[in-house]
């Protein structure tokens, strides 16, 4: 379970050498995949995670969502052995700051569902764009709860009551489902925050 204690989330050496036993014990259950992690690589998970928890205000028994991160992300096609502990540490990383941004709206298990989808389907296994693209997307959809594809789709049933028909370029357009707040809940954000060019495009 998370909470937001910031005067409880300085993890002793202890604490994370204890931390990076629980990391390691996760290779039994990985290596199906052919995948496994070092004792070093399974410490220095262990310190990214202390960190991370740290800087996002948190608390957390044991190794808790990493645990599951491992298991749900195992199963991707784009991660081999070489890239094991990078993948994990940076998730995990991505966990604690989307349930702090999102003032934890969504459970764990909800959010690392969605994390997996984007890395697997969107981002196809490129950590860098599920980074500076995806995690934007996904923040989009939990804090505001409005999708780019339902506005193109009132659009674009106003198009062909005017026009009787449309091209199959613009009815695919309206597949895809990407995330941007309604004008009242932007007043509340700098405008830095959004790039409608960005948004607005029709393909991802």
């Amino acid at each position: 379970m998370l909470f937001s204690l910031q005067s409880l989330v300085n993890r002793s050496p202890a604490a994370i050498e204890a931390d990076a036993n629980e990391i390691i014990a996760l290779n039994p259950t990985t290596e199906a995949f052919g995948l496994t992690l070092t004792q070093k690589e399974a410490h220095e998970i262990a310190e990214i995670r202390a960190g991370s928890l740290k800087e996002n205000g948190r608390l957390e028994v044991g190794i808790g969502a990493l645990s599951l991160i491992s298991d749900v992300f195992a199963h991707s096609r784009y991660v081999s052995c070489g890239i094991w502990a990078e993948v994990l540490a940076r998730v995990c990383d991505l966990f604690y700051q989307v349930k702090s941004l999102t003032n934890d709206s969504i459970t764990d298990r909800e959010l690392v569902t969605e994390l997996y989808a984007l890395f697997e389907y969107s981002a196809h296994g490129d950590l860098d764009y599920f980074e500076q693209h995806d995690i934007l997307t996904l923040l989009r959809k939990l804090n505001f709860g409005y999708t780019l594809k339902q506005k193109n789709e009132a659009l674009l049933d106003d198009r062909i009551g005017r026009m009787g028909q449309i091209s199959d370029t613009e009815r695919d357009a309206v597949t895809y489902d990407v995330y941007l707040p309604d004008e009242e809940n932007r007043r509340d954000f700098d405008e830095d925050f959004f790039d409608d060019a960005y948004w607005n495009r029709d393909t991802f």
